[in-house]
């Protein structure tokens, strides 16, 4: 599984134009409010038993454990090269070594997941991060979404490789038990290199704790949305399906 989540983060990354060594990428209804019975972030964070019907979970700390020292390096690399202007924007569009850095540099205050088809041939991804410090972890929203309705981003590492836009759109939504939720479609300019390809992201937060669940490349939606419920009940420490 750790192995399979690093050939599809490469692969999207150089598609983006956003990574440029590919060395890394050749390793082997309950209304109650129930507060949280835990303020760890790995005991708030999607399991397995929330894995939907076809897919494989997997903890992305194990990634961050099991991957090569030197491949991780090169990604995290990759990662902290991503320049995203306007600034606040980047936490609207996540990536999986975007997820895997704050992770790794912040693994007290944050903890994330990641769900991967059975079928290797299906392109769809999601993932899932909560943050019990979302201001220092890269988790805090844009105090205006306009201000990210187009935006770009650029890698340091190839400073001739032209900026990849993206634009957003935004929704407000609802979870139970929950504020803040916004449902927000991002699609990368179509002149771009990686084309067209929408990502969905539902950001929120509950008690403090922030949570955002990512998708891309999936035909059923409502798996995002279930997901993003699910992880909701996690943080507030009730069990999804002992509703």
């Amino acid at each position: 599984m750790t192995d399979t989540i690093l050939r599809r983060t490469c692969a999207a990354l150089t598609a983006a134009g956003l990574l440029v060594s590919v060395a890394a990428c050749t390793s082997g209804d309950d209304s109650g409010t129930t507060s949280a019975t835990s303020k760890d972030p790995s005991d708030m964070m999607l399991t397995d038993s929330d894995t939907p019907a076809g897919w494989e979970w997997s903890d992305a700390s194990e990634t961050l454990d099991d991957g090569d020292e030197g491949d991780m390096a090169e990604l995290l690399e990759s990662a902290d090269a991503v320049v995203t202007d306007p600034e606040q924007c980047a936490s609207i569009a996540p990536s999986v070594v975007s997820m895997l850095a704050v992770l790794h540099a912040n693994p007290e205050t944050t903890a994330a997941a990641g769900f991967l088809p059975q079928d290797s041939t299906d392109p769809g991804v999601v993932n899932a991060m909560v943050s019990t410090d979302p201001e220092n972890t890269g988790m805090a929203m844009p105090d205006d979404f306009a201000d990210c309705e187009t935006f770009t981003q650029s890698s340091d590492l190839d400073r001739e490789m032209p900026p990849v836009t993206l634009h957003a759109q935004v929704t407000d939504a609802e979870i139970v038990g929950a504020e803040d939720v916004h449902v927000i479609t991002v699609v990368r300019d179509t002149e771009s290199q990686a084309g067209d390809n929408p990502m969905s992201v539902v950001v929120g937060t509950v008690e403090g704790v922030a949570f955002r669940v990512d998708a891309s490349g999936i035909d059923e939606p409502q798996i995002l949305m279930d997901l993003a419920d699910r992880q909701v009940d996690r943080i507030r420490g009730n069990d999804p399906d002992g509703r």
